[in-house]
């Protein structure tokens, strides 16, 4: 819809400041300049109005302010106007927005999330999806020539920090979305196969055939081999949102699927997923969901973070390479090296085939965090980036001579890939995530989901029972979690307050997302259960008898059940 004002907030500089020179809004016709502009919190240095002109001088706002709920900078138009974005211009990448939020009144909040800081130029505005973009700052400017092709890539959630695993050279590490890359210390060349990184880029891990596992835990400035799973045939290496869960695929005859529960510090092997030759390996955000795909077998999942094991029926054996899971755990997929692509939309309930999928040389496949859509990559004589979202839609992208390996996607639907045969490193958004929802990110420190009440694993009845009982839980992925908040409504009066019956909404305190509804009792008590501990809560009593003002208590956080 049209309006004479937008607003952006929900704003996330990954704790930084931000600093701009220029805010443009972005529409179907293409850019808007504001004629004015305010922000609920004034700027550190610079003036608002020169995000209007675009001077050369710095607008700074302090990661403080920006953190803070209800954060917001406003901008006025000439006439009304449907924005479908922002452009931004600004001095560095280092205080640059990873994610944020446009809205107007009456109209939908749209999400957006990693845009690239481009020197000297305002970010691509979002609208439709652009073509396929090498960007500047590839891989080739690294290297002396086309060796040392790419097998792995991952990617944090906001997009910012991207890793890149090479075959027979050290790896490939950016802080700023793309831009430029360092080859980190620690890390010696080896043939590295897939690259994990946690939610918050904080941890990164690299898998490597014939070698050790290569774990950083402090955002990539170091790199060190991890001796408690030992040198092996490492095919494939998963990490769970918040860095707590490790897992790594042992692709040698016989091999196993390692895991690490606490941040890489010990390793075991899951045997209870049995002696196969694994060849890949995926975990949600949340660490709960774990599928893994092993040479000439079916697929195997677990929905309790690598405890137990079954084999997904409906998906043949087959020689199975890569899988994925997306962040959220509402889509999982496999590809096969000389085969099809089999995806599940419902948290691996139930598989099918994608028949719009060509039998093709498969060689990676990655899942949008909120489990949209999926990608996958191509070798032979196909050679292309495959896409297809849950609603069948599919987007094709042809690369002359290159051979696809290495695939991931952030949490905004920004898609990233490479090549085994060169340097070459593509960036794409393919579709960007719903605009009535932020994407599912966890972040560090968050608490896990339990599968059940009590906090233990159901009783083991087949794989179609447990996925059943998961699938209930999650009902809501985004707002739900082990917390809960509570209190009571009551007007006060002298000698004793007295209880009221009152409509409670639960909203969340940096947007004012509405997550939840309910009544108070008789005695005034009120409780939201399963609420997720990320996250701050503004809690509202509304009186629907219009006798009093609605009461609201601000950044509430809620406590673990």
């Amino acid at each position: 819809m049209k309006s004479l004002v937008w607003r952006l907030c929900g704003l996330d500089t990954l704790g930084a400041d931000l600093a701009l020179l220029q805010i443009v809004g972005w529409a179907a016709a293409g850019d808007v300049v504001p004629t004015s502009i305010q922000a609920s919190v004034a700027p550190v240095s610079g003036s608002l109005n020169e995000l209007i002109s675009g001077a050369t001088a710095e607008v700074v706002f302090s990661g403080a302010a920006v953190r803070q709920p209800g954060f917001y900078i406003e901008l006025g138009f000439a006439s009304a106007v449907e924005l479908l974005d922002f452009r931004f211009r600004g001095p560095d990448a280092t205080r640059w927005p990873c994610a944020y939020m446009l809205t107007a009144a009456g109209a939908d909040s749209i999400y957006r999330g990693g845009p690239i800081w481009v020197a000297g130029a305002l970010s691509a505005g979002e609208s439709t999806p652009p073509d396929v973009e090498k960007i500047s700052g590839d891989l080739t400017s690294l290297t002396a020539g086309p060796s040392g092709g790419i097998y792995g890539a991952g990617v944090s959630a906001y997009g910012g920090v991207v890793a890149c695993a090479p075959h027979a050279e050290s790896p490939y590490l950016s802080k700023d979305f793309g831009v430029t890359w360092s080859r980190p210390s620690g890390a010696p060349g080896l043939q590295y196969s897939r690259a994990a990184v946690s939610d918050d880029g904080g941890v990164i891990l690299f898998s490597n055939y014939g070698g050790p596992l290569y774990l950083s835990t402090n955002a990539g400035a170091s790199f060190a081999a991890v001796d408690g799973a030992g040198s092996r045939g490492w095919e494939s290496c998963a990490v769970s949102g918040d860095g707590s869960t490790l897992l790594a695929a042992d692709g040698t005859a016989g091999g196993g699927l390692w895991r690490s529960t606490d941040g890489g510090a010990t390793w075991a092997i899951c045997a209870a997923a049995g002696a196969k030759a694994w060849l890949g390996v995926g975990v949600s955000a949340l660490g709960d969901i774990v599928l893994a795909t092993a040479a000439n077998s079916s697929p195997s999942i677990s929905f309790d973070g690598g405890a137990t094991w079954a084999e997904v029926s409906g998906v043949p054996s087959a020689p199975l390479t890569r899988c994925a899971v997306s962040r959220n755990g509402t889509a999982l997929a496999v590809c096969a090296r000389a085969g099809w692509i089999y995806v599940s939309w419902d948290g691996g309930l139930s598989w099918s085939r994608d028949t719009q999928a060509a039998a093709s040389e498969w060689r990676n496949i990655a899942l949008s965090g909120d489990g949209q859509f999926y990608i996958a990559g191509t070798g032979n004589n196909a050679r292309v980036l495959y896409a297809r979202n849950k609603d069948g839609s599919v987007k094709s992208f042809s690369f002359a001579a290159l051979a696809m390996e290495a695939a991931a996607v952030d949490a905004y639907g920004v898609a990233w890939t490479a090549s085994a045969e060169s340097g070459f490193l593509a960036r794409v958004r393919i579709w960007a995530p719903s605009s009535t929802h932020a994407p599912f990110v966890s972040r560090i420190g968050s608490f896990k989901l339990s599968t059940s009440p009590s906090n233990t694993v159901p009783p083991q009845q087949g794989l179609q029972s447990m996925a059943r009982y998961r699938a209930s839980k999650l009902i809501d992925v985004e707002c739900g979690g082990q917390g809960r908040i509570y209190g009571t409504v009551s007007r006060k009066e002298t000698p004793a307050n007295v209880p009221l019956r009152r409509r409670v909404r639960l909203h969340r305190s940096v947007d004012g997302y509405l997550a939840r509804e309910t009544w108070s009792k008789a005695d005034g008590s009120y409780e939201f259960r399963e609420i997720s501990t990320r996250y701050e809560w503004d809690v509202v009593a509304w009186d629907h008898e219009l006798q009093e003002y609605s009461t609201v208590a601000n950044n509430q956080l809620a406590e673990v059940a």
